[in-house]
């Protein structure tokens, strides 16, 4: 969604929370909000590809990308995203152990 579209959405969004809420007549206790954001990863080479003639799991590229994304949005380190016990396994791509320690 770009622009105006975006625009209508987010106002679409706001104005179902204030007809829960009933305009803020409605006490909200012990509430959560859950914001579900959707990516679409894409590769030059079909699956099959990958698996053979490259030799690489798409899966722990898929991986890679939502651990970046979280440490985007949560606003820390990838290693502190990740258990120590599985840090090794992200280290070991391709991409390298200084991108993880910069991400």
């Amino acid at each position: 969604m770009y622009g105006t579209e975006q625009d209508k959405e987010r106002t679409a969004a706001f104005d179902l929370l204030d007809a829960l809420s009933r305009s803020g007549g409605l006490i909200l206790d012990n509430v959560t909000l859950h914001v579900v954001i959707a990516a679409t990863h894409s590769f030059d080479e079909t699956l099959m590809d990958c698996l053979v003639k490259k030799n690489m799991n798409p899966i722990e590229r898929v991986e890679r990308s939502m651990l970046l994304m979280g440490s985007v949005l949560h606003g820390v380190g990838a290693k502190e995203m990740v258990l120590d016990r599985h840090a090794s396994r992200f280290m070991e791509l391709e991409y390298g152990e200084q991108e993880m320690d910069d991400a």
